[in-house]
């Protein structure tokens, strides 16, 4: 990440969204957990932290799902939301993450949160 002494870290955070679900059956970040999918649900707990930024990394084929919890959840007025593309393992897919937090700003000095959804 760019260095930049000047400026208070900031907090973000990545979701790595994009396994199949294999041992589930079913993709289960859409399954409905007190009606909601429980991705909005994990967006929501993770964003209880002072979270900048969000960087939510799923199959690209889940992308508009992702983007209607982010929109559900209401998380744009306090959070700056990114959602990319996950990769082929979960490393891959954080690793992704933290690309596009990086070419959204984050720089090396800030913290990043990292959770399976």
């Amino acid at each position: 990440m760019p260095h930049t002494a000047s400026r208070i870290p900031m907090i973000h955070a990545v979701i790595a969204a994009a396994g199949n679900s294999s041992r589930f059956g079913t993709n289960k970040l859409f399954v409905p957990l007190a009606g909601r999918p429980m991705l909005c649900t994990t967006l929501e707990s993770v964003c209880r932290a002072p979270v900048h930024k969000l960087a939510v990394v799923c199959r690209r084929q889940d992308e508009q799902k992702v983007w209607a919890c982010l929109t559900a959840s209401r998380l744009q007025s306090r959070v700056h939301p990114l959602v990319g593309a996950g990769g082929a393992t979960r490393a891959e897919s954080v690793g992704n993450g933290l690309k596009l937090l990086i070419a959204n700003g984050a720089v090396d000095s800030d913290w990043v949160l990292v959770h399976d959804a």
